[in-house]
């Protein structure tokens, strides 16, 4: 008798509405070549698709399942080694952002064209190592919830009821210390408050941002330029949309200062805002009682959602210094900014050290491509290759359904309207009270996360943006419910129960 085949189905990994291939194929190398440098094994293949500079990229089911148990399973065995990719992780950000900001002082229009591939290759080597250790926080819990769901497991072990579970989890691995947007809230506020002690700043404070900042004192000048400088790249995401102008950060202090509220109160705020949550999670630890190993794995997840957002502040710092490259490149092959963007290294390489440019292929791939990469090789498929590659890839979904279940990023429940937010242009839908939808929330979209009632989102896991974030706001938040943002629309009203994990329309 035949031994019978079993297929291994493609598996969405992750829905994204802007980013080029110039960024995603490291990653995406990375997964099937790299990533046994530091757990031992890779993907065996991934897949992607880009229209323009959308993308779905996805892995077999069944390999990224087995990929993530490996993970999970060195970290389980292990918290050292999970320490360990904290470290990692933290280091080669710092060695991307340093050669990063070495590059921004260089003059490439003076460069040849051998000394402008370096560049591009040193930039695919840098930001490759930093993802074989960069993903792996991912990998533990954001696509099939491996730590999730062992923790939980754990906690029902020790006691705790069902309906106890998500709020012990969430209190249990509340990080200790301040993410990067935690940082700058309060680095902007301490500067908020300096400025409102000012003299003279009730006769400023309705000018226009550029007058206002001309009538700091120099060194309140120095300050705020000091922030930006430190702060700016925080919305662009990927490829955009933007930086934050200097004058976004005046016009922002001015109308703190005119709401009459104090920025030394709402600093205070969340100085007692974060030590009560400390002491929660000091009071669940002595009724627990959780072993070494058990509590240092609690400890781990609040540390991997602060790893995630210094990887991508690096990450965005460097991607918005980079873009001089690309405009660079562009300008010498000829070609527009999107197809540079779109291209693979390897056709760089040729443009650029042999002058060969198939212009009508990157006319094609601009448009619509597919990239796939097993360990060694990679593709580009364009034209009826990419079309039936795409139709052979299964993005079945059930539409009629009125309730989706998720992840609990943050306690609560709320009732209201859906908006689906995807990017900073779809903030001017958000009222005060709606229920913000999105495949995954990035800086960008922070004004409306802080208008929504809660969060939902197709994906997520330890370290969603939106699990970090809602927890930061306080407000409820369901993360990886796969199809949200497909089975709600806007203006439908929905009640979100994060707590049980729950979303469903309600009339």
């Amino acid at each position: 008798m035949t031994k019978k085949i079993v297929k291994d189905k493609w598996m969405l990994a992750e829905d994204i509405p802007d980013m080029d291939l110039f960024f995603a194929q490291v990653w995406l190398k990375a997964f099937v070549n790299d990533m046994s440098k530091t757990v031992g094994t890779n993907y065996r293949e991934v897949l992607c698709i880009f229209k323009g500079t959308n993308i779905k990229f996805y892995y077999r089911q069944k390999d990224s399942e087995r990929f993530s148990r490996q993970v999970f399973n060195l970290i389980k065995k292990n918290p050292n080694f999970g320490e360990k990719i904290n470290q990692q992780i933290k280091l080669h950000t710092d060695n991307l952002v340093a050669w990063a900001e070495e590059l921004r002082f260089k003059n490439l229009k003076k460069m040849s064209n051998k000394e402008l591939w370096q560049i591009w290759d040193r930039h695919n080597q840098l930001h490759t190592e930093l993802y074989t250790w960069g993903w792996l926080p991912n990998v533990t819990d954001m696509f099939h919830g491996n730590f999730t769901n062992y923790l939980k497991s754990y906690l029902k072990n020790r006691g705790v009821s069902e309906d106890l579970v998500n709020e012990y989890l969430i209190t249990l691995t509340n990080p200790t210390e301040k993410s990067i947007i935690n940082q700058e809230r309060e680095e902007f506020l301490r500067l908020a408050t300096i400025i409102q002690k000012l003299k003279n700043i009730k006769k400023v404070v309705n000018l226009t941002p550029r007058q206002f900042i001309e009538n700091l004192p120099a060194a309140e000048q120095i300050l705020l330029q000091w922030h930006w400088a430190k702060w700016y790249h925080l919305k662009y995401n990927f490829i955009g949309p933007r930086v934050t102008r200097l004058e976004e950060y005046a016009r922002e202090i001015q109308q703190l200062l005119l709401s009459g509220v104090k920025p030394y109160s709402l600093l205070r705020q969340e100085e007692e805002k974060r030590e009560l949550l400390f002491r929660a999670k000091q009071k669940l630890l002595a009724k627990i009682k959780p072993d070494k190993k058990h509590r240092a794995l609690f400890e781990l997840w609040g540390q991997f959602m602060l790893t995630k957002f210094y990887r991508r502040n690096g990450q965005i710092r460097a991607l918005v210094i980079l873009n001089q490259l690309l405009k660079e490149t562009a300008r010498r092959l000829r070609v527009s900014l999107l197809q540079v963007r779109l291209m693979l290294y390897s056709q760089v390489k040729q443009a650029l050290l042999r002058n060969k440019v198939n212009r009508k292929k990157l006319k094609k791939q601009s448009h619509l491509a597919v990239y796939w990469a097993v360990k060694g090789r990679e593709y580009l498929y364009t034209g009826s290759q990419a079309e039936k590659l795409i139709k052979s890839v299964s993005t079945d979904n059930n539409k009629l359904v009125s309730e989706l279940n998720g992840q609990c990023g943050n306690l609560g429940k709320a009732t209201g309207m859906v908006r689906l937010i995807f990017r900073s242009r779809d903030i001017s839908k958000m009222s005060k009270g709606d229920i913000l939808i999105s495949i995954a929330t990035d800086p960008d979209i922070v004004p409306a996360m802080k208008l929504a009632a809660a969060i939902v989102t197709d994906q997520g896991g330890v370290t969603a943006h939106a699990a970090i974030v809602s927890r930061e706001l306080g407000i409820p938040c369901l993360i990886g419910t796969k199809i949200a943002t497909k089975v709600f629309k806007d203006g439908d009203k929905v009640e979100v129960d994060a707590t049980k994990g729950i979303i469903k329309k309600v009339k």
